[in-house]
């Protein structure tokens, strides 16, 4: 719920800064599941923008990740024209592995509209949806609406 402040009546809006908000959280998973294996970088420029976070590991192997934020206001154009984003990126810093993390608001349509792997020009985008949503609609309860709100881990 890190990504949400509550807006009266049990409903939800985001918090501010939402992406900041994931790649802080990104970057902490990161640093406490690979720890001194890999360098983690943040805000790089990189040609015509700064790419969110880059990572070197000790083998050489480098990546970029681009993050998104999905869910009104934030469009689903804003969120999937990272895909071309990162690869620009790529090819500014001549890495060829990128993930695009969409932190997925979405009550509903949650984790569609963009294949798990995007392949631009020479550049392979691994997709990722991280599913955010302060509540969901329960599909298997019969009854159309009825949500749960407070989902653990979001």
């Amino acid at each position: 719920m890190a990504f949400w402040q509550p807006a009266g009546k049990g409903k939800h809006k985001w918090a501010q800064g939402p992406e900041r908000v994931g790649q802080d959280l990104l970057h902490t998973f990161l640093k406490g599941k690979l720890d001194n294996r890999i360098e983690v970088f943040e805000e790089i420029a990189a040609g015509a923008g700064r790419l969110d976070i880059y990572v070197h590991g000790r083998g050489g192997l480098s990546a970029i990740l681009e993050l998104k934020v999905l869910g009104s206001p934030y469009a689903t154009g804003y969120a999937f024209s990272g895909a071309d984003q990162i690869a620009h990126y790529m090819d500014s810093k001549a890495v060829r592995l990128g993930f695009l993390v969409i932190f997925d608001g979405r009550v509903r349509d949650f984790g569609t509209g963009l294949k798990a792997v995007e392949i631009i020009g020479n550049c392979t985008v691994q997709v990722a949806f991280v599913d955010v949503r302060p509540e969901v609609v329960s599909k298997g309860s019969g009854r159309s609406g009825r949500r749960s709100r407070g989902r653990a881990g979001a």
